[in-house]
């Protein structure tokens, strides 16, 4: 299907039929959290996963939260 949206000035735009629609942000976030399903560690694996934490194998960083700022710290620690 191809549409022909006005311009400025009144104008139609050409029609491009070669140039893909982008998906809607929607779908994005659903195709996000299926792929990151696999490899997320389920509530109970990650508490499992911090007990098992011992003095002779500590953790160098624990980031609490994931938005932008514990994701930047996670990111910092990661790449250093």
């Amino acid at each position: 299907m191809v549409f022909a949206v006005a311009g400025a000035r009144g104008r139609a735009a050409p029609a491009r039929p070669d140039a893909a629609r982008p998906p809607s942000p929607i779908l994005l976030l659903q195709a996000l959290r299926l792929a990151l399903r696999d490899v997320t560690p389920s509530r109970p694996a990650a508490f499992a996963s911090l007990k098992a934490a011992t003095r002779d194998a500590p953790f160098d960083v624990l980031v609490v939260g994931g938005g932008a700022t514990g994701t930047g710290c996670a990111l910092d620690a990661a790449t250093r």
